[in-house]
């Protein structure tokens, strides 16, 4: 996957008449680490792709602004002088600016603006298998931005004088959907209420919701098997949270419920829990990688609070497959099948007393004994 061959195009050159708050491509956006522009955050995540080539496409609404901006962004501005024909006639200002191109261009409403590196790297992964086509990132079969165009229909699509804009133009051209765990890819922000949402959202960007981290799992084809775990799993993280918020607690009863669903998406890798870090690192996520790098083996010091990651490997401990187990069973297993194995034994016996130790902290937590609190998990899935 050769980012650098690819270039973006951000299309800032609408109007904002729906948006009383202000002109969108600037609104302040607050993400967890500062506020940043719509278009500064995609600036940012393009570059963060590897893509160096990204041309910002404005209009006569605060052009000087934008072209401003762009170059602090070190980005290549371009103007479009017929904004009021609307966006498709900025998505041809920008691919008559790009010149010679030896990869794809994606193209992206600038009013889509938390959409992930896990999506970029997806799509650009895509190109090595399927190089001809225009992909289209979905959500759960919902397309949405930005589309990565291939070199050689660019001029098929600047030649394109019917209507529907560009998706007009892609209707006689190779598409293919590529699934993404990412639903901010349909997320745009029209409104003022819109906006509202946006910034709601941005603290959370590289935190994936329970839905979308179920979809990664269907986009790394983790068999029934596996899903039927991380589901359960995720169910008894999500009540830990609960329980531990019913006496006082502020933890994150959905990051909880995502990060037990991901903790064993390398399941079969060497050191699985360690690839699925690096794994989640490498999509933009380490919020999310933090969660499930120790969910094999965990300590946690007495004056430490108990965190999401905690849960998680508790959860993981109770739950053979999908079958609610407890603590002597499933490591009785491990040490009857490694019973010649001294060191091996050792080492089980440490786990063993590392999460005996877990158990009685969040026992202590709140008030419950963790293993009924994890059959009561279980019991509600049931009914519903």
């Amino acid at each position: 996957m050769s980012a650098g061959k690819h270039a973006a195009l951000i299309l800032a050159a609408g109007f904002s008449t729906r948006m009383r708050m202000g002109f969108k491509p600037l609104l302040p956006i607050p993400f967890a680490d500062g506020r940043r522009s719509a278009l500064e955050s995609l600036a940012h995540v393009y570059a963060e792709a590897g893509i160096q080539r990204i041309f910002v496409v404005g209009g006569r609404c605060q052009e000087a602004d934008i072209a401003d901006e762009a170059k602090r962004l070190g980005c290549i501005y371009v103007q479009n002088p017929h904004a009021e024909r609307g966006m498709f006639s900025s998505v041809r200002a920008g691919l008559e600016a790009l010149g010679a191109l030896s990869g794809g261009c994606f193209v992206h409403p600038v009013d889509i603006p938390l959409v992930r590196l896990c999506t970029l790297r997806a799509l650009l992964a895509e190109t090595e298998t399927h190089p001809g086509d225009i992909l289209i990132p979905a959500f759960k079969d919902a397309e949405g931005h930005p589309p990565l165009l291939p070199s050689m229909h660019i001029s098929a699509i600047l030649a394109w004088t019917g209507e529907n804009g560009l998706r007009g133009a892609l209707r006689s051209l190779p598409c293919r959907q590529t699934p993404v765990a990412d639903k901010t890819i349909l997320l745009d922000m029209d409104t003022d209420d819109d906006y509202a949402e946006v910034c709601r959202r941005a603290c959370r960007r590289h935190i994936l919701e329970p839905e979308e981290a179920e979809e990664l799992l269907r986009c790394l084809a983790v068999g029934a098997r596996g899903m039927a775990h991380a589901k359960a799993v995720a169910l008894v993280a999500k009540h830990f949270a609960l329980a531990c918020n019913a006496v006082g607690r502020t933890l994150d009863p959905l990051l909880a419920e995502a990060g037990g669903l991901l903790h064993d998406m390398c399941k079969g890798e060497a050191q699985h829990e360690l690839a699925a870090g690096t794994a989640l690192r490498a999509l933009g996520l380490p919020a999310m990688a933090r969660l499930v790098e120790e969910h094999r083996d965990c300590a946690l010091a007495d004056d430490a609070p108990v965190t999401e990651k905690e849960l998680i490997y508790l959860a993981d401990k109770y739950l053979y497959g999908d079958r609610l187990v407890n603590l002597q069973e499933r490591f009785g297993q491990k040490l009857d099948l490694f019973s010649g194995d001294a060191d091996a034994c050792a080492a089980i016996r440490g786990r063993f007393a590392r999460a005996e130790a877990m158990e009685l902290r969040l026992g202590r937590e709140t008030g419950a004994l963790p293993f009924e609190l994890a059959c009561e998990a279980l019991e509600k899935s049931q009914d519903t």
